[in-house]
């Protein structure tokens, strides 16, 4: 069966890709916009105004620094020629971005040059969802714990990921997702994503975010809120039921009450931010069902919610020295923008 499948943004949505970080010897930031070199332009243009040789000798030069002190040998004044060498121009939501950040891309579309949601990514969400979602049930989550071995392997929760739906680790020809294909996700909307200063916060000895920021910021590139994207969902039915483990040969059944993993999240995610931010009425109107990319946290990404409190404490011990373990995970990265903390990677998921 082919589904219609259809995701809108509801909160900013990063999903790093192959781009290296982009310093100031790769971009141009000027009156709100942030231009983005291509160096093979770049490296034409200089060429052409014999400025290359000195270019090269500077090592990696502060673009703007550089067009500044030789904007007499440019053939355009400077923003006119900045635009002839960009590939991409994106809008800054921080108003006191400055020189000298280091930004970090969305993933792109090669051909089109514009942000698209990867299907690897939005499967990956599915597949936690719904393991979570299976391993909810009091039973389920009592096997769970009664058999957590923190120290079993370094890569323990992965472990737990394989082994949660099969009661064994699972080869190519036995896992239930080898019956789910997702395509890549695309918008026909227009100016999709901008750059956003992410921030870390951490919990208080209440268990609830502090509004006071932690940690150095980093920009990144986001999908703006209310984008919409578009893709399909094929599940081989036949396939499904030759691999019902456990009883989910109904994938797109199973696909739409894991839903209910999210919302739980998002309504233990309001609360760990009451008195901090009030866009969370906002995000729930808008229908969130759904998480993915940068800054979801260990809760949405794992079976961590699934865990005791002992457990979730041999988490924290393994993972990293804390000074309040029972407060794991202690931070959470947001984005504040015109007065409000947004948490990341919100979205609405529709099946049709």
């Amino acid at each position: 069966m082919i589904y219609n499948i259809k995701l809108t943004t509801l909160s900013p949505v990063h999903i790093g890709g192959s781009n290296e970080e982009i310093t100031s010897s790769g971009y141009f930031y000027n009156n709100g916009n942030l231009y983005i070199i291509d160096l093979y332009k770049l490296a034409y243009r200089l060429n052409e105004l014999g400025l290359w040789e000195k270019y090269s000798e500077a090592g990696t030069p502060s673009i703007s620094d550089f067009l500044n002190k030789n904007r007499n040998r440019l053939d355009a004044n400077i923003i006119d020629f900045v635009k002839s060498i960009s590939r991409r121009v994106l809008p800054s939501y921080y108003r006191n971005f400055s020189e000298g950040n280091v930004i970090k891309e969305n993933i792109i579309d090669m051909l089109e040059n514009r942000p698209f949601i990867p299907g690897s990514s939005l499967k990956g969400a599915l597949r936690t969802a719904i393991l979570n979602t299976m391993w909810g049930y009091d039973d389920n989550r009592l096997k769970l714990n009664n058999g957590f071995d923190v120290n079993n392997s370094s890569n323990f929760m992965q472990n737990i990921l394989r082994t949660s739906v099969y009661g064994y680790s699972p080869s190519a020809n036995t896992d239930i997702f080898k019956a789910v294909k997702v395509s890549d996700l695309f918008s026909n909307d227009e100016n999709i994503s901008a750059i956003y200063r992410v921030d870390t916060v951490n919990k208080t000895s209440t268990g609830r975010y502090s509004r006071e920021i932690v940690g150095y910021e980093i920009y990144r590139e986001c999908i703006k809120p209310n984008v919409t994207f578009a893709g399909t969902l094929i599940i081989d039915e036949y396939t499904a039921k030759k691999l019902n483990v456990r009883g989910i040969a109904d994938v797109k059944g199973t696909i739409e009450k894991s839903q209910s993993f999210f919302k739980d999240n998002l309504i233990k995610e309001e609360e760990r931010f009451h008195g901090v931010s009030n866009y969370f009425n906002e995000i729930k109107t808008g229908g969130a069902n759904f998480r993915l990319g940068f800054g979801c946290g260990i809760e949405n990404n794992t079976v961590i919610e699934l865990l005791n409190d002992d457990n979730r404490m041999k988490v924290a011990n393994t993972f990293k020295k804390l000074k309040n373990k029972g407060l794991f995970p202690v931070s959470k990265r947001i984005i504040m923008d015109g007065g409000k903390y947004w948490t990341m990677g919100w979205c609405k998921l529709e099946i049709g």
